[in-house]
């Protein structure tokens, strides 16, 4: 990797991606892709995802420790451990560890490979159309049978239009899923069906590539009625709430100071977890997360800043993986937003040039460092398509697209404003950034100074909690604002669901509204025709961010996993929620 010096006004900028949402989304080809393999700096191979420490099993003839701890680092509090509601990342690592998921997904000889987890075998119908999974004995913490009525239960809370849940537009291939959160189906009308205790039976109204890939996330966790009962908006959101069904169950949460697992006896697969407990440190620092992993109070955390990562190879104490992420960093435009009675943003030769403006160069360097590579396109190139790459078999570059297409971006820019009848000095434009920390107001500074040096363009810089951002945001209260999306499928269709117009799911409410985009999408979600699948996801890629550009792609980060040698067991997760059961220690002091 080439290397630069990085100021520490530079260091200010970085955003380290475990502050942004990550949201989960709802695609994935049947048969996962192999991961790229990276070198990890000590002449290993590893594929992507949280892996960095993948070590010799419990039967290498170590020993492991008497005591067994694990601590790791989150820079906020988790939002609504609920499997049912939720794409923060940081909820979902939770739930990766308190609750079974029906299958899992795990990478076997550095391939994504789905195997058992609450389902110990499932059947797909010959027409592609009716899943059936058979659930293993299972308990809840507090020994009560595990049903599928608890499976089943998540899916419905879902769809439930009255939830407010992001999750739904995931399940709306189930047979009269749609139907039912838009009022116009009974809860007996969907193809959610539970013959037995132990039988869940899915039925979709056609043919779904992804959905069998959806069964490793957190919709596929289980939900016990009686619990969101007792606890009604609170379920989910404090600790008595949380009722486990995974290897380890909630002992404390504190906010702002920690969350704490200890295992569950409970679990079905009780003797093979040897960690008694895991805590998750909320410190809001990434100086003071390098700090504590350095002295050996926390134990891994991805490491996003070039200087810190060299220092800690230095020490010889950690093994490390450098890969590129699943994931994204764009910006958003919203073309509803007024101001001074107009809507700059809806014209789109204002949003291509703004586009255009951005080098993506500079901006990746000036956010992240080395930490990570420029974007392409909307999809990350470690996102494949029935086993190939996307960015190689879809052989466009929304980028450089852009840029040839808009090879005077501040003139573009007057065209676009001189249709709407206003000049660049009659209005500002919100930019909402992600949280209040110096870190997210330096990055927010960056775009302001790059618009205003290349457009002239001006922008009010807005700061507020990130859960009031998360509000503004589903609300369509900012001009332009951005994310950082981590795949939660390994597949294309994850990046665009978000985008299809009207549902009421939307975790960005931008104004878009493009039935030919809605074509493209489901057209390529429908069908396993691979060709067909290609061509629709690269035309919907094609409007999303250039022809509409309603998202400016600008990076894909890079992590470098730091992990302190005495750690082991670590599997690699990519695309899925990240579980801790198989880790241990030896000879931690």
């Amino acid at each position: 990797m080439k290397k630069r010096g990085i100021s520490w006004l530079m260091i200010l900028m970085l955003v380290l991606s475990s502050m942004v949402i990550g949201l989960a989304g709802c695609n994935q080809q049947q048969t996962p892709a192999p991961a790229p393999p990276q070198e990890d700096g000590n002449g290993n191979e590893e594929g992507s995802g949280d892996s960095g420490s993948d070590t010799d099993p419990v039967d290498s003839g170590e020993v492991p420790d008497e005591v067994q701890f694990f601590n790791y680092p989150f820079m906020a509090d988790p939002r609504n451990i609920d499997g049912a509601m939720t794409n923060f990342m940081l909820d979902l690592t939770i739930i990766g560890n308190v609750h079974q998921t029906m299958t899992e997904l795990i990478f076997v000889d550095e391939v994504l490979t789905m195997v058992p987890g609450a389902a110990e075998s499932w059947e797909i119908s010959e027409d592609g159309l009716v899943y059936t999974f058979n659930l293993r004995d299972m308990n809840w913490e507090d020994g009560q049978a595990l049903t599928a009525h608890d499976y089943a239960l998540t899916l419905f809370r879902a769809l439930d239009p009255n939830s407010g849940s992001v999750k739904a537009g995931d399940l709306f291939n189930i047979e009269n899923a749609l139907e039912y959160f838009q009022g116009n189906a009974d809860k007996e009308d969907v193809g959610i069906r539970v013959p037995d205790d132990k039988t869940l039976e899915i039925t979709l109204k056609q043919v779904t590539p992804y959905f069998i890939n959806l069964t490793y996330a957190g919709l596929f966790t289980p939900t016990r009625q009686d619990m969101v009962d007792q606890y009604g908006e609170q379920f989910g959101i404090i600790g008595d709430s949380i009722l486990a069904s995974g290897p380890f169950k909630v002992k404390e949460w504190v906010n702002d100071v920690h969350l704490i697992l200890e295992k569950n006896e409970n679990y079905w697969d009780a003797d093979s977890v040897l960690l008694e407990t895991i805590t998750f440190k909320m410190i809001r620092d990434v100086q003071a997360i390098m700090s504590e992993l350095m002295n050996g109070t926390i134990d891994r955390t991805s490491v996003t800043i070039q200087e810190w990562r060299d220092r800690l190879i230095t020490t010889g104490n950690f093994s490390y993986g450098d890969y590129v992420l699943a994931g994204t960093y764009f910006l958003i435009f919203n073309t509803d937003y007024e101001v001074n009675g107009v809507k700059p943003l809806s014209n789109v030769k204002v949003r291509q040039a703004i586009s255009a403006a951005i080098d993506r160069e500079e901006a990746t360097f000036m956010l992240r460092g080395d930490m990570a590579i420029p974007a392409t396109g909307f999809i990350p190139s470690t996102v494949g398509l029935d086993n190939h790459n996307f960015r190689e078999v879809t052989n466009y570059n929304p980028i450089e697209a852009i840029q040839a297409r808009v090879p005077d971006p501040k003139a573009l820019l007057e065209e676009g404003l001189a249709e709407l009848g206003i000049s660049i000095n009659d209005f500002t434009i919100e930019f909402l950034a992600g949280g209040t920390t110096a870190q997210h107001r330096s990055e927010a500074e960056f775009f302001q100074e790059v618009l205003q040096r290349e457009l002239g363009l001006k922008l009010e810089i807005t700061q507020v909690e990130t859960a009031v951002r998360t509000q503004n945001s589903r609300a369509g209260d900012f001009g332009i604002t951005y994310s950082l999306w981590y795949a939660g499928q390994n597949d294309p269709g994850i990046y665009f669901n978000n985008w299809l117009t009207n549902l009421e799911t939307h975790s960005y409410k931008t104004g878009y509204d493009n039935q030919q985009f809605d074509e493209y999408v489901l057209a390529a979600n429908s069908t396993m025709d691979e060709e067909i699948r290609r061509h629709n996801f690269n035309r919907a890629e094609w409007l999303l961010a250039e022809e509409d550009c309603i998202v400016a792609p600008i990076y894909h980060p890079i992590s470098s996993m730091m992990t302190a040698k005495y750690m082991r067991g670590f599997v690699n997760q990519n695309f899925a929620p990240t579980a801790f059961k198989t880790v241990y220690t030896v000879g931690r002091e």
